[in-house]
């Protein structure tokens, strides 16, 4: 009989977190789910990295120890992923971090499980990009 109830009973609990040094990425976690369901979430190392360089990151959240290699085309706006070896590879998740810090945005750095999608970041747009 619990097992039915489970769910439910989870789904009803709010949880809460009194690590004050956590509650920021609590809170950005929270910002990531409504700002998921308005369009403008983030949740590919790509758009990260194009929306960083578009000064469009409000908050980050990164995986902790994952690389994703890749090389970005400033003049051509593009990102291509690719091998560490390739010719001007470079670690695309550091690179859009370096984006959104330079733009005053917050980068948070967690567990890869706990990053909403399973993806290596996500992210907060700071406006909807234009159609």
């Amino acid at each position: 009989y619990y097992r039915r109830m489970l769910p439910k009973l989870l789904a009803a609990i709010e949880f809460k977190c009194n690590n004050t040094a956590y509650r920021p990425v609590m809170d950005a976690l929270d910002r990531y789910g409504l700002a998921a369901t308005r369009g403008l979430g983030i949740g590919d190392v790509r758009d990260a990295v194009l929306a960083g360089y578009d000064r469009n990151i409000e908050t980050l959240i990164i995986a902790k120890d994952l690389r994703q290699w890749g090389v970005f085309r400033e003049d051509s706006h593009e990102v291509e992923l690719a091998d560490e070896t390739a010719p001007d590879a470079q670690d695309l998740v550091e690179l859009a971090s370096v984006f959104t810090l330079i733009e005053d945005g917050e980068v948070f750095a967690i567990a890869a499980g706990e990053i909403p999608g399973g993806t290596p970041v996500a992210g907060i747009r700071r406006y909807k990009e234009a159609a």
